[in-house]
């Protein structure tokens, strides 16, 4: 595979496990167990990290760019609701 192959599957892996964080967490921070809760809160917290980490090794598409800068906003808005900043 070339190095150009890897970049479009890792920038493929990216933008679905943003998607995957999103959904996880509204679906888990949506219920009254607060330890829960603060659990997907601190999962969600490492995950916006880790986009960030492996966003800054890729090359992405105009349109993967504001894709990816889309979910991360709202993963940033979800997280500032619940105090945290990221």
């Amino acid at each position: 595979m070339s190095p150009t192959d890897w970049n479009e599957v890792a920038v493929h892996s990216l933008l679905a496990d943003a998607d995957l964080i999103l959904k996880f967490f509204a679906a888990e921070s949506s219920g009254d167990d607060s330890e829960l809760i603060w659990l997907s809160v601190q999962q969600a917290r490492d995950a916006y990290g880790d986009f960030q980490r492996r966003r800054a090794s890729l090359k992405m598409s105009p349109s993967d760019g504001d894709e990816l800068q889309n979910k991360m906003e709202q993963l940033r808005a979800r997280l500032r609701f619940f105090g945290e900043v990221a």
